[in-house]
């Protein structure tokens, strides 16, 4: 495919704010595609350069693009820095810059998808002496050949964010369209059997069937632009081919909520109910040589917990095996876990021999996946018992305490003193329930001190933007965050909460560097709120939020549709969710559930 074709489309694609109208121009470049390079449409229409738990660090930073288009077009690179702050998109910058050229290149040559890609592949391996230089010198030679939307979107693919508006959701929505049109023409005979049965609402029928296989798959093996190949090179069935991998991470299973421990007894009925740890959750996969560690947004950290690696090496007996656990900083001397704080101090990425020997971690191991082969689908009972058999506990390596029980009285004594303990809550787990990867349904539900407080709940929201700060928090340019949801139906975040309670100056400070470096000078294209903040920032910090009551608002905008707005009454800051990325925010319908359930 032309890459001036899918920049045309791609364009399209971010001038349409409806995201059904976004599905379908999608399913339409997925139609013009072929088996050979769908993968890679897909990364690019995704804003990533390969899997979700792999992707490339170019390691580009936005002064050797400015650079590149300098040297491409002879504009100074002041100029562009001025054209910059004015438009507040380099790629805008790039368009414009390459539409005041006379004509370009007479040694331009068509940009194919394909040779775009594979120049940002050779770019991201470059390392050491002169790479700057080398890896400019290959943005120029892109530029160069570019047309002004190519431009732009070569600058965007470059800085990883392609201001689309596309998320995993709308790609397997896609994909279920395309091969929704594919299974009508070849299985006509089929089709007009199911159209008896299902009447006009079939293909609304076979789409949704569609996507929940890609989701599921999608679920053990988070890979759309894999998944897609499969699907382009043996249709459904290719799907078959695609299982649970070691050193491939499982999207983790997620917990619901219920405001007492009773409710919590009335739907699972006797549950196995555990500590709720306040460390960091890891997925550890080990073949009997290596070990590769995936925090709960698939980041590999195997170099960053060097003493976590050991243990495993130590404990586990059996393999290759897929297993979760709780990492929580432990302090040895006082026999005590470290508060969440020091404990995330861990997964910093410098001085780690001497950060691994300050705050050694414990691994608190509660669930498998696999076991020389997938063992999802067994019940948790089971997967438990292969647990234990697979390793030998140790100092830095245990299994949670917990009770089999029924028995509401016993589990708030147990929750008083897992609490007293400076633990986070409990989980109650239905014991017959297979593993959930990548959904939140009620095989787990967590109950924390918040529930039985005045405050109702936590939520993890995204930070959207942020306002200026006033005496003493002016120096820090942040008095306050505006925070949102996630609406997983729309595939847009809505805004729920002006934040500035329990912003600490070490927060301020730390949100201070991070927020400066994902600015925007326009509203995201997902955003949607009735407040604007001074600042708006792209969506990817996560914020943990102790309220005491949802109430209805006419300006922030979570739960539109249904309600005409929510808000947090009384938000504050309880910590920054480092270990949390923006499709790991709490949901719209979670909060609607919440607000009903007062």
């Amino acid at each position: 495919m032309l890459f001036l074709d899918l920049s045309k489309m791609l364009e399209e694609i971010e001038k349409e704010p409806s995201r059904l109208k976004m599905m379908t121009l999608a399913s339409q470049i997925l139609d013009k595609t072929n088996k050979k390079e769908v993968d890679v449409l897909i990364y690019l229409l995704l804003g990533q350069f390969g899997a979700t738990y792999k992707e490339i660090d170019f390691g580009i930073a936005e002064k050797t693009i400015i650079s590149a288009l300098s040297k491409a077009t002879g504009i100074d690179k002041e100029k562009i820095n001025k054209e910059l702050r004015k438009l507040g998109d380099l790629g805008l910058v790039g368009e414009q810059i390459i539409s005041s050229k006379v004509q370009k290149s007479l040694f331009s040559k068509k940009l194919i998808v394909a040779e775009v890609y594979s120049s940002f592949e050779k770019l991201a391996k470059m390392g050491g002496k002169g790479s700057i230089a080398d890896k400019t010198n290959i943005l120029v030679q892109m530029i160069n050949n570019a047309n002004p939307i190519e431009a732009k979107y070569i600058i965007r693919i470059a800085q990883k964010n392609m201001r689309l508006g596309l998320a995993n959701s709308t790609i397997i929505d896609s994909l279920s369209l395309k091969f929704l049109k594919d299974y009508k023409e070849s299985n006509l005979e089929e089709f007009e059997k199911l159209k008896e049965d299902y009447g006009e609402d079939v293909e609304r029928y076979l789409r949704y069937k569609f996507k929940e296989k890609i989701e599921s798959k999608y679920n053990i093996y988070p890979d759309l632009g894999g998944i897609a190949k499969k699907l382009f090179e043996k249709g459904s069935n290719g799907l078959r081919d695609i299982g649970i991998t070691p050193f491939v991470p499982v999207m983790p299973a997620l917990a619901e909520r219920l405001p007492s421990i009773g409710k919590i007894i009335e739907k699972l009925g006797k549950s196995i109910v555990e500590p709720k740890f306040d460390g960091f959750r890891l997925q550890c996969h080990y073949d009997g040589k290596e070990v590769k560690l995936f925090t709960r947004n698939l980041e590999d950290m195997s170099e960053i917990f060097p003493d976590a690696v050991e243990t495993i090496k130590k404990s586990v007996k059996k393999y290759p095996i897929i297993f979760e656990c709780e990492a929580i900083g432990y302090n040895e001397k006082e026999d005590k876990y470290y508060p969440f704080q020091v404990t995330m101090k861990r997964k910093r990425k410098y001085d780690i021999p001497g950060v691994s020997k300050q705050i050694p971690l414990r691994l608190v191991v509660f669930d498998i996946m696999y076991l020389k082969g997938s063992l999802i689908d067994k019940p948790l009972l089971e997967r438990k018992q292969i647990l234990e058999n697979a390793m030998t506990p140790n100092k830095n390596l245990i299994f949670p305490e917990n009770i089999y029980t029924d028995d509401v009285p016993r589990i708030q004594k147990f929750f008083e003193r897992v609490l007293s303990e400076g633990n986070e809550g409990i989980m109650l787990k239905d014991p017959n329930a297979i593993y959930t990867a990548g959904a939140r349904k009620f095989a787990w539900v967590k109950y924390k001190k918040s529930y039985s407080s005045r405050a109702k709940d936590t939520l993890d929201l995204l930070v959207m933007g942020y306002f200026s700060g006033k005496g003493q928090r002016s120096k820090f340019g942040i008095g306050a965050l505006l925070v949102g949801s996630y609406n997983e139906k729309e595939n847009r975040y809505e805004s729920i909460a002006k934040l500035g309670s329990g912003l600490t100056e070490e927060n301020l400070e730390s949100l201070q560097k991070a927020l400066s470096e994902i600015k925007e000078t326009e509203k995201p294209k997902e955003y949607v709120s009735g407040i604007n903040p001074h600042v708006w920032v792209r969506p990817k910090y996560v914020v943990e939020v102790l309220y005491d009551e949802i109430t209805k608002s006419p300006t922030h905008l979570c739960a539109k549709d249904e309600m005409g707005g929510l808000a947090l009454r009384f938000p504050r800051l309880i910590k920054i969710r480092s270990d949390k990325n923006k499709v790991q925010t709490s949901t719209t319908k979670e909060v609607l559930e919440l607000f009903k359930s007062q």
